[in-house]
Protein backbone atom coordinates (compact mmCIF):
# COMPACT_ATOMS: atom_id res chain seq x y z
CA UNK A 1 0.00 0.00 0.00
CA UNK A 2 1.48 3.40 -0.63
CA UNK A 3 -1.36 6.80 -0.65
CA UNK A 4 0.75 9.53 -0.90
CA UNK A 5 2.64 9.68 2.19
CA UNK A 6 1.36 6.34 4.16
CA UNK A 7 3.30 2.89 3.16
CA UNK A 8 2.56 -0.67 4.13
CA UNK A 9 2.34 -3.93 3.08
CA UNK A 10 -0.34 -4.97 0.76
CA UNK A 11 -1.11 -8.59 2.35
CA UNK A 12 -1.08 -9.68 6.21
CA UNK A 13 -1.22 -13.20 6.87
CA UNK A 14 -2.44 -14.49 10.46
CA UNK A 15 -2.12 -18.03 11.39
CA UNK A 16 -4.99 -20.07 12.53
CA UNK A 17 -5.87 -18.59 16.66
CA UNK A 18 -3.16 -16.15 16.07
CA UNK A 19 -2.25 -12.81 15.99
CA UNK A 20 -0.13 -10.43 13.58
CA UNK A 21 1.71 -6.54 13.64
CA UNK A 22 0.77 -4.82 11.01
CA UNK A 23 3.30 -1.35 10.40
CA UNK A 24 2.24 1.42 8.71
CA UNK A 25 4.60 3.81 8.28
CA UNK A 26 3.55 7.57 7.99
CA UNK A 27 6.29 10.25 5.87
CA UNK A 28 4.37 13.49 5.64
CA UNK A 29 5.89 16.27 3.86
CA UNK A 30 3.71 18.90 5.21
CA UNK A 31 2.52 20.11 8.67
CA UNK A 32 -0.99 20.03 9.83
CA UNK A 33 -3.44 17.10 11.04
CA UNK A 34 -5.65 15.11 8.80
CA UNK A 35 -7.53 11.56 9.10
CA UNK A 36 -7.99 8.16 7.02
CA UNK A 37 -8.33 4.61 7.29
CA UNK A 38 -6.87 1.31 7.31
CA UNK A 39 -8.87 -1.87 6.81
CA UNK A 40 -8.03 -6.04 6.64
CA UNK A 41 -10.78 -8.12 4.57
CA UNK A 42 -10.95 -11.50 4.30
CA UNK A 43 -13.15 -13.62 2.63
CA UNK A 44 -13.48 -16.13 5.90
CA UNK A 45 -13.57 -14.06 8.56
CA UNK A 46 -15.20 -10.72 7.22
CA UNK A 47 -13.36 -7.00 7.24
CA UNK A 48 -12.06 -4.98 10.34
CA UNK A 49 -10.95 -1.53 10.02
CA UNK A 50 -9.57 1.66 12.00
CA UNK A 51 -10.11 5.26 12.08
CA UNK A 52 -6.64 6.99 11.72
CA UNK A 53 -5.98 10.78 13.13
CA UNK A 54 -2.44 11.76 11.72
CA UNK A 55 -0.53 15.07 12.84
CA UNK A 56 2.60 16.02 11.33
CA UNK A 57 4.62 18.69 12.79
CA UNK A 58 7.08 21.12 11.26
CA UNK A 59 10.49 19.39 11.47
CA UNK A 60 13.66 21.11 13.64
CA UNK A 61 15.68 23.37 11.05
CA UNK A 62 19.10 22.66 10.70
CA UNK A 63 21.74 24.82 12.46
CA UNK A 64 24.50 26.26 10.44
CA UNK A 65 27.24 28.39 11.98
CA UNK A 66 29.67 30.61 9.96
CA UNK A 67 32.92 32.76 11.39
CA UNK A 68 34.78 34.61 8.39
CA UNK A 69 37.31 37.77 7.94
CA UNK A 70 35.37 40.80 7.67
CA UNK A 71 35.86 41.37 4.09
CA UNK A 72 35.49 37.92 2.80
CA UNK A 73 32.77 35.40 2.51
CA UNK A 74 32.52 32.06 3.57
CA UNK A 75 29.61 29.46 2.66
CA UNK A 76 27.98 25.85 3.04
CA UNK A 77 26.28 24.01 1.11
CA UNK A 78 23.16 22.18 1.69
CA UNK A 79 21.02 19.26 -0.38
CA UNK A 80 17.56 19.90 -0.82
CA UNK A 81 15.34 16.31 -1.71
CA UNK A 82 12.00 16.02 -3.81
CA UNK A 83 10.01 13.69 -2.41
CA UNK A 84 7.53 14.30 -5.27
CA UNK A 85 7.31 12.71 -8.55
CA UNK A 86 6.48 16.50 -9.79
CA UNK A 87 8.83 19.33 -10.45
CA UNK A 88 8.78 21.70 -7.79
CA UNK A 89 9.45 25.73 -8.04
CA UNK A 90 10.71 26.49 -3.94
CA UNK A 91 10.24 29.87 -2.50
CA UNK A 92 13.33 30.95 -1.10
CA UNK A 93 13.21 33.09 1.95
CA UNK A 94 15.36 35.00 4.33
CA UNK A 95 15.48 36.96 7.23
CA UNK A 96 18.44 38.74 6.48
CA UNK A 97 19.59 39.43 3.13
CA UNK A 98 22.58 42.05 3.73
CA UNK A 99 24.75 39.32 5.40
CA UNK A 100 23.27 36.09 3.76
CA UNK A 101 22.51 35.17 0.21
CA UNK A 102 21.87 31.77 -1.19
CA UNK A 103 22.78 30.75 -4.55
CA UNK A 104 21.15 30.17 -6.88
CA UNK A 105 18.40 32.73 -6.54
CA UNK A 106 16.21 29.82 -8.09
CA UNK A 107 15.96 26.58 -6.97
CA UNK A 108 13.65 24.19 -9.15
CA UNK A 109 13.07 20.56 -7.44
CA UNK A 110 13.28 17.87 -10.42
CA UNK A 111 10.97 15.17 -9.70
CA UNK A 112 12.60 12.64 -7.43
CA UNK A 113 16.22 14.28 -7.56
CA UNK A 114 17.73 16.42 -5.38
CA UNK A 115 19.94 20.16 -5.89
CA UNK A 116 22.83 21.62 -4.16
CA UNK A 117 22.50 24.97 -2.67
CA UNK A 118 25.10 27.11 -1.20
CA UNK A 119 24.33 29.57 1.51
CA UNK A 120 26.86 32.71 1.84
CA UNK A 121 27.78 34.76 4.92
CA UNK A 122 29.24 38.18 4.72
CA UNK A 123 30.10 39.77 8.17
CA UNK A 124 29.71 43.48 8.55
CA UNK A 125 30.74 43.47 12.18
CA UNK A 126 33.44 42.10 14.26
CA UNK A 127 32.52 39.88 17.08
CA UNK A 128 29.25 40.71 16.25
CA UNK A 129 26.97 37.46 15.80
CA UNK A 130 24.45 38.10 12.78
CA UNK A 131 21.78 35.40 12.65
CA UNK A 132 19.10 34.22 9.72
CA UNK A 133 16.71 32.09 9.37
CA UNK A 134 16.42 30.80 5.49
CA UNK A 135 13.70 28.74 4.41
CA UNK A 136 12.78 26.77 1.64
CA UNK A 137 9.22 26.18 0.83
CA UNK A 138 6.43 24.50 -1.30
CA UNK A 139 3.20 24.19 -0.73
CA UNK A 140 3.28 19.95 -1.74
CA UNK A 141 7.34 18.94 -1.15
CA UNK A 142 7.48 20.70 2.67
CA UNK A 143 9.46 23.36 4.02
CA UNK A 144 13.23 22.89 5.26
CA UNK A 145 14.41 25.69 7.70
CA UNK A 146 17.84 26.65 8.10
CA UNK A 147 19.36 28.61 11.31
CA UNK A 148 22.63 30.95 10.33
CA UNK A 149 24.82 32.29 12.86
CA UNK A 150 27.61 34.27 11.88
CA UNK A 151 30.55 36.53 12.99
CA UNK A 152 33.14 38.37 11.73
CA UNK A 153 36.78 38.58 12.90
CA UNK A 154 39.65 41.20 11.86
CA UNK A 155 41.01 41.04 8.16
CA UNK A 156 44.36 39.57 7.93
CA UNK A 157 45.76 38.71 4.15
CA UNK A 158 42.89 38.77 0.99
CA UNK A 159 43.37 36.74 -2.05
CA UNK A 160 46.22 37.61 -4.04
CA UNK A 161 46.58 39.98 -7.16
CA UNK A 162 48.34 38.91 -9.97
CA UNK A 163 49.70 41.15 -13.33
CA UNK A 164 51.79 39.84 -15.75
CA UNK A 165 53.83 42.86 -18.31
CA UNK A 166 56.63 43.25 -20.92
CA UNK A 167 59.79 43.99 -19.81
CA UNK A 168 60.28 48.01 -19.94
CA UNK A 169 56.33 48.61 -20.61
CA UNK A 170 53.65 50.02 -17.76
CA UNK A 171 50.82 47.20 -17.14
CA UNK A 172 47.82 47.82 -14.80
CA UNK A 173 45.74 45.39 -12.70
CA UNK A 174 43.19 46.28 -10.52
CA UNK A 175 42.68 45.31 -6.58
CA UNK A 176 39.09 45.30 -5.32
CA UNK A 177 38.34 46.43 -2.07
CA UNK A 178 34.89 46.49 -0.63
CA UNK A 179 33.76 48.63 2.41
CA UNK A 180 32.05 46.00 4.18
CA UNK A 181 30.22 48.22 6.96
CA UNK A 182 27.14 49.10 7.29
CA UNK A 183 28.03 53.08 7.21
CA UNK A 184 30.33 54.92 5.38
CA UNK A 185 34.31 54.68 6.12
CA UNK A 186 37.43 56.01 5.56
CA UNK A 187 40.11 54.00 4.23
CA UNK A 188 43.53 54.81 3.35
CA UNK A 189 45.41 53.44 0.60
CA UNK A 190 49.45 52.70 0.31
CA UNK A 191 52.09 50.64 -1.24
CA UNK A 192 54.74 48.59 1.31
CA UNK A 193 57.76 47.43 -0.56
CA UNK A 194 56.65 48.10 -3.92
CA UNK A 195 60.64 47.96 -5.23
CA UNK A 196 60.41 50.56 -7.33
CA UNK A 197 58.43 48.60 -10.07
CA UNK A 198 54.71 49.30 -8.26
CA UNK A 199 52.68 52.35 -8.25
CA UNK A 200 48.80 53.37 -7.28
CA UNK A 201 47.06 55.32 -10.07
CA UNK A 202 45.03 57.11 -7.62
CA UNK A 203 45.24 60.44 -6.99
CA UNK A 204 44.24 60.90 -3.18
CA UNK A 205 45.35 58.10 -0.93
CA UNK A 206 42.52 58.38 1.34
CA UNK A 207 39.03 57.21 -0.35
CA UNK A 208 35.47 57.48 1.55
CA UNK A 209 33.48 54.68 0.88
CA UNK A 210 29.30 54.24 1.49
CA UNK A 211 28.34 51.34 2.60
CA UNK A 212 28.81 48.31 1.06
CA UNK A 213 30.44 50.29 -1.51
CA UNK A 214 33.20 48.46 -4.23
CA UNK A 215 36.04 50.36 -5.11
CA UNK A 216 38.49 49.92 -7.80
CA UNK A 217 42.44 50.55 -6.72
CA UNK A 218 44.30 50.71 -10.19
CA UNK A 219 48.01 49.43 -9.74
CA UNK A 220 50.88 49.99 -12.37
CA UNK A 221 53.62 47.76 -12.53
CA UNK A 222 56.72 48.33 -14.72
CA UNK A 223 59.71 45.80 -14.91
CA UNK A 224 63.08 46.87 -15.89
CA UNK A 225 64.16 43.20 -16.38
CA UNK A 226 63.20 39.12 -16.59
CA UNK A 227 61.72 38.20 -13.19
CA UNK A 228 58.86 37.88 -9.75
CA UNK A 229 58.29 41.33 -8.06
CA UNK A 230 56.13 41.17 -4.95
CA UNK A 231 54.78 43.90 -3.00
CA UNK A 232 51.55 44.38 -0.54
CA UNK A 233 48.70 46.54 -1.12
CA UNK A 234 47.61 48.27 2.21
CA UNK A 235 43.94 49.40 2.83
CA UNK A 236 43.81 50.78 6.79
CA UNK A 237 40.68 51.76 8.39
CA UNK A 238 41.36 55.54 9.03
CA UNK A 239 38.86 55.61 12.06
CA UNK A 240 39.20 52.92 14.54
CA UNK A 241 36.23 52.96 15.58
CA UNK A 242 36.51 49.07 16.49
CA UNK A 243 39.41 49.87 18.76
CA UNK A 244 42.31 47.73 17.76
CA UNK A 245 43.80 48.93 13.59
CA UNK A 246 42.10 47.04 10.88
CA UNK A 247 44.25 46.56 7.97
CA UNK A 248 43.14 44.27 4.56
CA UNK A 249 46.49 43.44 2.54
CA UNK A 250 46.53 42.63 -0.80
CA UNK A 251 49.74 40.37 -2.11
CA UNK A 252 50.69 41.98 -5.32
CA UNK A 253 52.44 39.95 -7.89
CA UNK A 254 54.46 41.08 -10.52
CA UNK A 255 55.71 38.75 -13.43
CA UNK A 256 58.02 40.31 -15.93
CA UNK A 257 57.66 38.17 -19.47
CA UNK A 258 59.54 38.86 -22.81
CA UNK A 259 57.09 38.09 -25.48
CA UNK A 260 58.90 37.56 -29.40
CA UNK A 261 57.39 39.11 -31.63
CA UNK A 262 59.10 37.36 -34.48
CA UNK A 263 56.68 35.38 -36.65
CA UNK A 264 55.74 31.81 -35.52
CA UNK A 265 57.91 28.43 -35.45
CA UNK A 266 55.74 26.61 -37.51
CA UNK A 267 55.95 22.52 -37.50
CA UNK A 268 54.10 20.87 -40.36
CA UNK A 269 54.08 17.00 -39.95
CA UNK A 270 52.02 13.59 -41.47
CA UNK A 271 49.65 12.68 -38.70
CA UNK A 272 51.10 9.50 -37.50
CA UNK A 273 54.45 10.49 -37.81
CA UNK A 274 56.73 11.99 -36.07
CA UNK A 275 58.91 15.31 -36.85
CA UNK A 276 62.22 15.83 -34.42
CA UNK A 277 64.37 18.98 -34.90
CA UNK A 278 66.57 21.74 -33.02
CA UNK A 279 65.81 25.34 -32.76
CA UNK A 280 67.61 28.19 -31.23
CA UNK A 281 65.78 30.95 -29.60
CA UNK A 282 67.27 33.88 -28.12
CA UNK A 283 66.61 35.38 -24.96
CA UNK A 284 65.75 39.20 -25.22
CA UNK A 285 66.63 41.27 -22.05
CA UNK A 286 68.73 38.92 -20.31
CA UNK A 287 70.96 40.09 -17.71
CA UNK A 288 73.90 37.48 -17.65
CA UNK A 289 74.61 34.33 -19.88
CA UNK A 290 71.76 31.97 -20.88
CA UNK A 291 73.89 29.14 -19.42
CA UNK A 292 73.92 30.24 -16.59
CA UNK A 293 69.88 30.44 -16.13
CA UNK A 294 67.44 27.73 -15.13
CA UNK A 295 64.56 27.45 -17.23
CA UNK A 296 61.57 25.50 -17.73
CA UNK A 297 60.42 24.87 -21.44
CA UNK A 298 56.51 24.45 -21.91
CA UNK A 299 54.29 24.08 -24.91
CA UNK A 300 50.95 25.78 -24.06
CA UNK A 301 47.99 25.17 -26.51
CA UNK A 302 45.56 27.57 -27.41
CA UNK A 303 42.31 26.30 -25.10
CA UNK A 304 39.88 27.25 -27.97
CA UNK A 305 41.36 25.35 -30.19
CA UNK A 306 39.75 22.21 -31.49
CA UNK A 307 41.03 19.21 -30.90
CA UNK A 308 42.87 20.82 -28.14
CA UNK A 309 43.97 17.88 -26.68
CA UNK A 310 45.06 16.22 -29.18
CA UNK A 311 47.82 18.61 -29.78
CA UNK A 312 48.63 19.10 -26.02
CA UNK A 313 49.58 15.41 -26.38
CA UNK A 314 51.36 15.52 -29.81
CA UNK A 315 54.03 17.44 -28.99
CA UNK A 316 57.62 17.70 -26.58
CA UNK A 317 59.94 20.00 -25.72
CA UNK A 318 63.42 19.71 -24.26
CA UNK A 319 66.38 22.49 -23.78
CA UNK A 320 69.52 21.16 -25.11
CA UNK A 321 73.24 22.17 -24.95
CA UNK A 322 74.82 23.01 -27.94
CA UNK A 323 77.55 25.50 -27.61
CA UNK A 324 80.60 25.53 -26.26
CA UNK A 325 81.46 27.37 -23.19
CA UNK A 326 85.23 26.87 -23.72
CA UNK A 327 85.40 28.73 -27.21
CA UNK A 328 86.67 31.92 -26.55
CA UNK A 329 84.82 32.55 -29.98
CA UNK A 330 81.50 32.70 -28.68
CA UNK A 331 79.59 35.78 -29.35
CA UNK A 332 77.42 38.31 -27.34
CA UNK A 333 74.29 36.50 -29.49
CA UNK A 334 75.22 33.01 -28.75
CA UNK A 335 75.44 33.73 -24.97
CA UNK A 336 71.89 34.65 -24.96
CA UNK A 337 70.71 31.90 -26.78
CA UNK A 338 69.30 28.72 -25.90
CA UNK A 339 68.05 25.41 -28.02
CA UNK A 340 65.40 23.75 -27.77
CA UNK A 341 64.55 19.80 -29.52
CA UNK A 342 60.94 19.47 -30.13
CA UNK A 343 59.33 16.12 -31.03
CA UNK A 344 56.47 16.23 -32.94
CA UNK A 345 53.95 13.24 -33.50
CA UNK A 346 50.57 13.88 -33.53
CA UNK A 347 48.01 11.22 -33.84
CA UNK A 348 45.23 12.50 -36.68
CA UNK A 349 44.94 16.19 -38.56
CA UNK A 350 44.80 19.66 -36.82
CA UNK A 351 45.83 23.39 -36.99
CA UNK A 352 46.22 24.98 -33.89
CA UNK A 353 48.11 27.87 -32.64
CA UNK A 354 50.53 27.45 -29.05
CA UNK A 355 53.91 29.17 -27.02
CA UNK A 356 56.37 27.91 -26.13
CA UNK A 357 57.16 29.42 -22.90
CA UNK A 358 60.86 29.37 -21.23
CA UNK A 359 60.00 29.97 -17.01
CA UNK A 360 62.93 30.88 -15.01
CA UNK A 361 63.20 29.60 -11.69
CA UNK A 362 63.51 33.25 -10.57
CA UNK A 363 60.32 34.32 -12.12
CA UNK A 364 59.52 35.69 -15.16
CA UNK A 365 58.96 34.04 -18.49
CA UNK A 366 60.08 34.47 -22.71
CA UNK A 367 57.21 33.30 -24.50
CA UNK A 368 57.74 32.51 -28.35
CA UNK A 369 54.66 32.00 -30.78
CA UNK A 370 54.50 28.45 -32.25
CA UNK A 371 52.17 26.92 -35.41
CA UNK A 372 51.69 22.82 -35.19
CA UNK A 373 50.18 21.56 -38.29
CA UNK A 374 49.59 17.92 -38.63
CA UNK A 375 48.29 16.71 -42.07
CA UNK A 376 46.06 14.05 -43.14
CA UNK A 377 47.69 10.66 -42.45
CA UNK A 378 49.03 8.12 -45.15
CA UNK A 379 46.10 5.51 -46.14
CA UNK A 380 45.84 2.72 -43.66
CA UNK A 381 44.01 0.27 -46.06
CA UNK A 382 42.15 -0.04 -49.43
CA UNK A 383 38.99 -1.73 -49.16
CA UNK A 384 37.80 -3.52 -53.14
CA UNK A 385 34.28 -3.78 -53.56
CA UNK A 386 32.67 -5.57 -56.41
CA UNK A 387 28.95 -5.10 -57.50
CA UNK A 388 26.41 -5.76 -60.23
CA UNK A 389 24.30 -2.94 -61.14
CA UNK A 390 21.29 -2.46 -58.55
CA UNK A 391 22.94 -5.12 -55.84
CA UNK A 392 24.87 -4.23 -52.70
CA UNK A 393 28.57 -4.90 -51.99
CA UNK A 394 29.64 -4.76 -48.30
CA UNK A 395 32.67 -5.57 -46.28
CA UNK A 396 32.88 -5.19 -42.52
CA UNK A 397 35.98 -4.77 -40.13
CA UNK A 398 36.89 -4.62 -36.57
CA UNK A 399 38.33 -1.13 -34.70
CA UNK A 400 39.75 -0.24 -31.48
CA UNK A 401 40.68 2.83 -30.18
CA UNK A 402 44.66 3.57 -29.93
CA UNK A 403 44.23 4.61 -26.04
CA UNK A 404 42.97 2.31 -22.89
CA UNK A 405 40.59 4.21 -22.73
CA UNK A 406 36.94 4.33 -24.79
CA UNK A 407 36.18 7.07 -27.34
CA UNK A 408 32.75 8.90 -29.29
CA UNK A 409 34.05 8.62 -32.81
CA UNK A 410 32.14 9.53 -36.24
CA UNK A 411 32.52 7.46 -39.84
CA UNK A 412 31.97 9.66 -42.76
CA UNK A 413 32.96 9.68 -46.52
CA UNK A 414 34.57 12.95 -47.77
CA UNK A 415 32.42 15.27 -49.59
CA UNK A 416 34.51 14.35 -52.37
CA UNK A 417 33.49 10.41 -52.43
CA UNK A 418 30.78 8.76 -54.70
CA UNK A 419 27.40 8.62 -53.05
CA UNK A 420 27.46 4.85 -53.70
CA UNK A 421 29.69 4.80 -50.75
CA UNK A 422 27.81 4.15 -46.95
CA UNK A 423 29.08 3.19 -43.63
CA UNK A 424 27.66 1.85 -40.61
CA UNK A 425 27.10 2.66 -38.23
CA UNK A 426 28.39 6.42 -38.66
CA UNK A 427 28.64 7.32 -35.22
CA UNK A 428 28.94 5.82 -31.36
CA UNK A 429 32.16 4.76 -28.79
CA UNK A 430 34.97 3.28 -29.75
CA UNK A 431 36.22 0.29 -27.56
CA UNK A 432 39.41 0.42 -25.91
CA UNK A 433 42.73 -0.94 -27.13
CA UNK A 434 42.81 -4.37 -25.15
CA UNK A 435 45.44 -5.43 -23.13
CA UNK A 436 45.27 -9.01 -25.62
CA UNK A 437 43.39 -9.31 -28.77
CA UNK A 438 42.90 -13.21 -27.83
CA UNK A 439 39.37 -14.60 -27.37
CA UNK A 440 36.71 -12.37 -26.42
CA UNK A 441 38.24 -9.25 -27.45
CA UNK A 442 35.79 -7.61 -29.09
CA UNK A 443 36.12 -4.13 -30.88
CA UNK A 444 33.67 -1.98 -32.91
CA UNK A 445 32.54 -3.48 -36.48
CA UNK A 446 32.41 -1.12 -39.06
CA UNK A 447 30.24 -2.44 -42.33
CA UNK A 448 30.56 -0.31 -45.77
CA UNK A 449 28.66 -0.87 -47.96
CA UNK A 450 28.93 -0.24 -52.24
CA UNK A 451 25.51 0.65 -53.93
CA UNK A 452 26.51 0.06 -57.86
CA UNK A 453 23.77 2.12 -59.69
CA UNK A 454 25.00 2.56 -63.49
CA UNK A 455 28.15 0.88 -65.73
CA UNK A 456 31.15 2.61 -65.82
CA UNK A 457 34.77 3.17 -64.40
CA UNK A 458 35.89 1.92 -61.01
CA UNK A 459 34.65 4.59 -58.00
CA UNK A 460 37.34 5.84 -55.53
CA UNK A 461 35.87 7.39 -51.72
CA UNK A 462 37.57 7.80 -48.95
CA UNK A 463 36.30 6.47 -45.64
CA UNK A 464 37.11 8.86 -42.14
CA UNK A 465 37.18 6.79 -38.70
CA UNK A 466 37.45 10.08 -36.14
CA UNK A 467 37.80 10.60 -32.63
CA UNK A 468 38.80 13.19 -30.38
CA UNK A 469 42.19 11.52 -30.29
CA UNK A 470 43.00 9.69 -34.08
CA UNK A 471 41.62 9.65 -37.36
CA UNK A 472 41.88 6.55 -39.65
CA UNK A 473 41.42 6.90 -43.08
CA UNK A 474 40.65 4.02 -45.49
CA UNK A 475 40.40 4.04 -49.38
CA UNK A 476 37.16 2.58 -51.01
CA UNK A 477 37.14 1.26 -54.38
CA UNK A 478 34.02 0.17 -55.86
CA UNK A 479 33.62 -1.75 -59.07
CA UNK A 480 31.54 -3.82 -61.50
CA UNK A 481 32.12 -7.65 -61.85
CA UNK A 482 34.48 -8.33 -64.55
CA UNK A 483 32.82 -10.02 -67.34
CA UNK A 484 33.86 -13.68 -68.09
CA UNK A 485 32.76 -15.10 -71.50
CA UNK A 486 31.45 -18.68 -71.65
CA UNK A 487 33.66 -21.52 -72.18
CA UNK A 488 34.31 -25.29 -73.67
CA UNK A 489 31.75 -23.86 -76.33
CA UNK A 490 32.64 -25.05 -80.32
CA UNK A 491 31.36 -22.38 -83.14
CA UNK A 492 29.22 -23.81 -86.35
CA UNK A 493 29.14 -22.10 -89.46
CA UNK A 494 26.84 -22.92 -92.63
CA UNK A 495 27.62 -22.32 -95.97
CA UNK A 496 26.69 -23.59 -99.22
CA UNK A 497 23.97 -24.87 -101.33
CA UNK A 498 21.47 -27.30 -99.48
CA UNK A 499 21.61 -30.85 -100.63
CA UNK A 500 18.13 -32.13 -100.18
CA UNK A 501 16.09 -33.22 -102.92
CA UNK A 502 14.41 -31.48 -105.04
CA UNK A 503 10.15 -30.93 -104.37
CA UNK A 504 7.71 -32.28 -106.68
CA UNK A 505 6.73 -28.63 -107.61
CA UNK A 506 9.95 -28.08 -108.89
CA UNK A 507 10.60 -31.21 -111.13
CA UNK A 508 7.09 -30.52 -112.44
CA UNK A 509 8.25 -26.74 -113.69
CA UNK A 510 11.73 -28.34 -115.29
CA UNK A 511 9.41 -30.51 -117.13
CA UNK A 512 7.69 -28.16 -118.78
CA UNK A 513 10.26 -26.14 -119.56
CA UNK A 514 11.89 -28.78 -121.35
Amino acid sequence: MCIRDRYGDDILAVEAGGSAVYQLAYAPTVSGTSEGTVSFSSDDIGEFWYKLQMVATDAAPTTLTFQCEIGKVTTQEVVLQNPLDTECLMAVSSTNDVNYTVTPSTVLLRPGGSIVTTIGYTPSAIQTTQDSTISFSHPKAGTWVFKCSGSGFPPTTMDPVKCVGQVNTASSVSATFRNPFPVPRKFNVTLINDGGVFSVLQRKSLVQLAPFQHHQVPVSYFPTEIGEHHCILAVDAADQTEGAPLRWEFPLLGVAECYSTSGATKFVCKARKELRTIIPFPLAQLVGRASQEVLVPEITIDSNATYHKAASNSITVRLVDRRDDDDPETSEAADRMVYAEFVFSPLRPFTVSAELCLVRRGGGMWRFPVSLEAQAPEVDDVIDLEAAVNVVASASFQLYNVLPQARPYTAYFTPDSPQEFTVAPPRGTLPAMPRSTGAGAQGLTLTVNFASIQYGKTLVGTLIVDTEDMQWRYEVRGSLPKYKPPTNVQGKVVAGLSKAPASADAAKKRAARN
